[in-house]
């Protein structure tokens, strides 16, 4: 279990030393740390690397003062954090969705490295491939683009410009907070923030539709606050 300030002191040069961007998971209960205010410390850490470090908490706060913490912690992290607790990753699923948005990577899966292998040619892009955007998560009853969104939205652009054939689904998705009418509605006006901040950035129109799913496809548990948080999503999914 990391100790904050003491401890986050210590990645520092650990963060220095490593090139391109870094994604820093914390699992902590908020409360078992060593010296005194780990927010203070995580956001020395954010204003000296700036957008190239993102630190994602793990919680495992039994009390309000430990998730309050945490809460904090992620806050000096930015949009990029990735919320999650432990009793959620426990699930195969979960866990590995929390890897592809931490780190990126569509094909992740909690499993050992393979060995080196030579680069291989880039291959179009199948239908069973799904692009999760880098922490398209919204607030509570929130569905406006914000300037926190950009670095996703442009990294998903990119990924649409480098296959300028691909037709794709902009899929919408709430929590299961309000009534279910409420939130098919709310996830079709994320679905539609999407598209248009696309369409206006270039991507042809004829190549997105969007679908609102409401509450019907959670992928993280609705019943924490994590849980909702991450089910508060839209994802691209291709045709």
């Amino acid at each position: 279990m990391l100790e904050p300030r003491e401890r986050l002191k210590e990645v520092d040069p650990v963060v220095g030393s490593m090139p391109g961007d870094v994604a820093l998971v914390i699992f902590t209960d908020g409360q078992y740390n060593i010296g005194t205010d780990p927010v203070a410390a995580a956001r020395e850490l954010k204003r000296k690397y700036g957008s190239r470090l993102c630190i994602h908490v793990v919680s495992l706060a039994d009390d309000d003062y430990g998730k309050m913490v945490i809460d904090d912690i992620r806050a000096a992290s930015g949009s990029c954090s990735v919320p999650a607790d432990a009793q959620t990753l426990a699930d195969q699923g979960a866990l590995r969705q929390f890897v592809r948005d931490v780190f990126y990577d569509t094909a992740a899966a909690p499993a050992p490295a393979p060995a080196p292998q030579p680069a291989p040619a880039p291959q179009p892009m199948t239908e069973q491939e799904v692009i999760t955007f880098r922490n398209m998560n919204f607030g509570f009853d929130k569905y406006q683009i914000t300037d926190e969104m950009l670095p996703s939205l442009e990294y998903a652009k990119s990924l649409l410009d480098e296959r300028p054939n691909l037709q794709v689904e902009i899929a919408g998705h709430t929590d299961s907070t309000g009534p279910e009418a409420y939130n098919q509605g709310l996830s079709e006006r994320r679905a539609n923030s999407v598209k248009q901040w696309l369409v206006k950035e270039g991507v042809a129109t004829s190549r997105l539709s969007t679908t609102g799913y409401g509450e019907l496809q959670p992928k993280f548990d609705n019943s924490t606050r994590e849980g909702r948080a991450l089910n508060r999503r839209v994802e691209i999914n291709t045709k």
